[in-house]
C-alpha cells in the first residue's frame, strides 16, 4: 500500500493514524537512499525485540542492568 504525503510549512510529514497504530509506531529511523527516504520503525524496547536472536542464559532484565552499568562506567 502506498500513499502520497505532503510536507507542512515546517517540513514535517504526518503518517496516517491507521499506519501508526498498525505498526505501533513511536520512533523511526529515516534513511536517505538513491530511491528516496526509507522509514524503519524502531522498537520501544530494543533489547526485548532482540529476544531469541542470540543464545544467552541472561534475562532481558539482566542484560539491561549490565548495559546500564557499562554506560555509567563510560561516563
Amino acid at each position: 500500500m502506498s500513499i502520497i504525503l505532503e510536507l507542512d510549512e515546517r517540513g514535517r510529514i504526518t503518517i496516517p493514524k491507521e499506519w501508526r497504530e498498525n505498526l505501533q509506531l513511536k520512533r523511526t529511523v529515516a534513511i536517505r537512499s538513491k530511491q528516496g527516504i526509507l522509514l524503519i520503525p524502531l522498537s520501544n524496547d530494543p533489547l526485548n525485540a532482540l529476544k531469541g536472536s542470540f543464545q544467552t542464559d541472561k534475562s532481558v532484565k539482566e542484560l539491561k542492568r549490565q548495559a546500564s552499568k557499562l554506560l555509567e562506567q563510560e561516563n
